[in-house]
């Protein structure tokens, strides 16, 4: 047990950090080759699916939101693909930090609450729509949302209408500034 918390609850962070590990290693690689723009030029048709797969990737990083993915792929792709690739990226990140907290756990309706958590913490109604919409928007909100929100046992159904809710208006903003900056 870490700090009295179960080994489930252990296992699902573990889970986490291999994940983020390998987002921070695909960022390196990512700004090493030159960026989106290099990627779409050396692969074609197949950069928009590596394009995702790297944005899925990189969200698994708390530092995900401060990484301009949705200008980028506005940029590069144009308003309207970009703009999708940056929500699908986003609601990919959700299912796979739900399955990766969620994996461990032997009864998936019952939420583990980690002993020690500061007290705000302790009060925040993690499952209202408003947390789980506007927490979103902070800086690396998303990442947090989505790991407490798994961790606390809300379900996959209402944290996706959430996400997509949230995601949405971003996405689009984004794309557009990248579209405008390419243009």
């Amino acid at each position: 047990m870490v700090l009295g918390a179960p080994v489930a609850w252990r296992g699902g962070l573990l889970r986490i950090a291999v994940a983020a590990a390998i987002g921070f290693a695909c960022l390196a690689w990512l700004r090493e080759i030159g960026g989106p723009p290099v990627l779409r030029a050396r692969l074609g048709p197949w950069a928009p699916p590596l394009s995702l797969a790297l944005h899925v990737t990189v969200e698994m990083t708390p530092l995900a939101n401060l990484i301009p993915f949705g200008v980028a792929n506005g940029s590069v792709y144009g308003f309207w693909v970009g703009a999708l690739l940056s929500w699908l990226g986003w609601m990919a990140a959700v299912l796979l930090q739900y399955g990766l907290v969620r994996a461990g756990y032997r009864q998936p309706r019952e939420p583990v609450v980690p002993p020690r958590r500061p007290a705000w913490l302790a009060r925040l109604p993690i499952e209202h729509p408003a947390v789980l919409i506007i927490g979103r928007w902070l800086p690396g909100g998303a990442y947090f949302v989505n790991l407490a929100a798994s961790t606390l046992g809300v379900s996959l159904t209402r944290q996706l209408v959430c996400a997509a809710l949230a995601s949405a208006p971003p996405a689009l903003a984004l794309a557009a500034v990248g579209a405008r900056l390419a243009s």
